[in-house]
């Protein structure tokens, strides 16, 4: 939850009693709805900070001492959504740059891998076991598209 524009609460959930105990903390920055995404351990959120020509990723453990990790992106534009991969080793999400929507995966080191280029926003939810991988692109000829990444 966000506080008064001040914190990010992250709590657990019940599903019957509602929020529970609170996980994490951290500073509030402005964002989009919907943009930041979860290790699929539930151990860690992340969260794309979107100044432009300084993308970065803060990693907040869930319920843990460890300290939080800003992950510089290695690429120039503004970070948008991001959602982890399977692995939670990387993160797809969208880097607006000199009028392009670029697609990428983004590993733990802030390299960037551009998947797809477009003119309009873009973004991608991987299949839980990592081998599809949906996302947003406009075509004239096109409503579905399937790509199959090539796994180690």
């Amino acid at each position: 939850e966000s506080i008064g524009h001040q914190l990010y609460r992250f709590s657990s959930l019940d599903l019957v009693t509602g929020q529970g105990s609170g996980l994490a903390e951290v500073p509030w920055t402005p964002n989009v709805f919907g943009d930041w995404t979860i290790a699929s351990d539930g151990s860690a959120v992340a969260l794309p900070d979107h100044e432009k020509d300084a993308p970065k990723i803060l990693v907040v453990p869930l319920g843990s001492s460890a300290s939080s990790r800003t992950i510089k992106v290695r690429a120039e534009g503004e970070l948008r959504g991001i959602h982890a991969a399977p692995n939670d080793q990387s993160w797809y999400g969208e880097i607006r740059s000199g009028g392009k929507h670029k697609l990428s995966l983004i590993n733990r080191d802030g390299k960037v891998s551009v998947l797809l280029e477009s003119d309009y926003d873009t973004w991608a939810y991987p299949s839980p076991d990592g081998s599809k991988l949906a996302f947003i692109a406009y075509t004239l000829d096109r409503n579905v598209w399937m790509w199959r990444r090539n796994r180690p």
